[in-house]
């Protein structure tokens, strides 16, 4: 009976795991979605309002839900500078790629024209859409291979003991 339990506790233990790193993977996917969301609010300020860098920073953290982290990490009045600093310092659900271009879009902003600005925040947008797509292909194929792995993991170490 003991040695039963302790299968099923090796089984569960195996299963879990492959379950919290499916979990993982699908929050990558759900940070660089939330990107993809600011960056549209974004470009929608700067179309009808025009702010400053700060002001759109302190407009989006209190509008909206789903936002980047690195967004909720930044005091009220927050520049560009202190959104590269927040990006670095919790910026690690993102790959490298995608923290510099994060990185160098907040560096960038607002130190151009409306137009050019309009342009950056367009481009980063492209580009954030299309890994978001990547990522959502990718996010369902290694969930599924996690989860497999994590059962069938367990079920080889169950029958091992056995």
């Amino acid at each position: 009976m003991l040695k039963l339990v302790g299968l099923s506790a090796v089984f569960f233990c195996s299963a879990a795991c492959g379950m919290l790193a499916a979990e993982y993977f699908r929050m990558r996917c759900q940070a660089v979605e939330a990107v993809c969301n600011m960056i549209e609010q974004l470009e929608m300020m700067l179309e009808f309002e025009a702010p400053t860098v700060s002001e759109m920073l302190r407009q989006i953290k209190r509008q909206s839900l789903r936002l980047p982290k690195f967004i909720f990490a930044l005091s009220d009045g927050s520049d560009a500078q202190a959104a590269v600093e927040s990006i670095r310092k919790m910026g690690d659900e993102y790959d490298e790629c995608d923290r510099l271009r994060l990185e160098e879009l907040f560096m960038q902003l607002g130190s151009a024209d409306k137009e050019c600005e309009r342009q950056r925040l367009a481009s980063a947008h492209a580009y954030f859409s299309q890994r978001l797509k990547q990522l959502r292909q990718e996010t369902q194929r290694r969930c599924r291979l996690a989860k497999n792995l994590g059962l069938l993991g367990g079920a080889f170490l169950a029958v091992i003991l056995i």
